[in-house]
């Protein structure tokens, strides 16, 4: 009987371990469309001849939010 429950515990174990690697494969990719999709906004804005103060704002904004997101991962990971 506890080699049942010890089995039950291992895949139990497998099984969280898999559903947090998921998380953050599904965080990291977005972290990257988001990322890619503000540069090709900001691209598009250059291209459609956008002023250079517009241009500098979002990119000053988007990488407030790449900071922000990035000192959120590290602080999650120092705990």
């Amino acid at each position: 009987m506890e080699w049942m429950l010890q089995l039950v515990d291992e895949l139990d174990d497998a099984a969280a371990s898999l559903a947090l690697i998921w998380v953050g494969l599904r965080r990291g990719v977005g972290l990257t469309l988001i990322g890619a999709a503000g540069a090709a906004a900001l691209l598009a804005l250059a291209a459609m001849g956008a002023t250079p103060f517009l241009i500098c704002s979002l990119a000053v904004l988007s990488s407030a939010f790449l900071a922000f997101a990035f000192s959120a991962r590290i602080e999650r990971t120092a705990r």
